[in-house]
């Protein structure tokens, strides 16, 4: 039963990735591409590639792994430090969103930080 919820878990996070990319990938084609958006929709793409990775962990990909789980928390102080410069100032809706996006870098982290951990036990 466990293993089901987190694995039901890890498929919500997969699909916050995809949501998220798609959603950044839309307005940055309207209104021109910025290099952290970009950076960040390259940093979801890794995330998802390495959730939805059946296998263990590589010596060669951990790396990958610990950069990801990196750049998750950059972003999330990113994002925190960007709310705080500007006095939180938005509607709902955007605080909603930035709220999700932090969560969903935590629990990505979370996530590698877990599966890397098995990796670097087996080896």
């Amino acid at each position: 039963m466990r293993k089901q919820i987190i694995d039901l878990i890890k498929y919500f996070v997969i699909g916050g990735n995809s949501f998220y990319i798609l959603w950044f990938l839309y307005n940055e084609f309207t209104n021109g591409f910025k290099i952290p958006i970009f950076i960040l929709i390259v940093l979801l793409v890794i995330n998802t590639i390495l959730l939805i990775r059946k296998h263990p962990l590589t010596q060669e990909i951990l790396p990958l792994c610990y950069l990801a789980i990196c750049g998750n928390i950059f972003f999330i102080l990113f994002i925190l430090y960007n709310g705080i410069n500007e006095g939180f100032k938005a509607t709902i809706m955007e605080k909603f969103f930035y709220f999700g996006m932090m969560f969903l870098l935590a629990i990505n982290s979370l996530f590698l930080f877990i599966k890397s951990r098995k990796t670097v036990q087996s080896i």
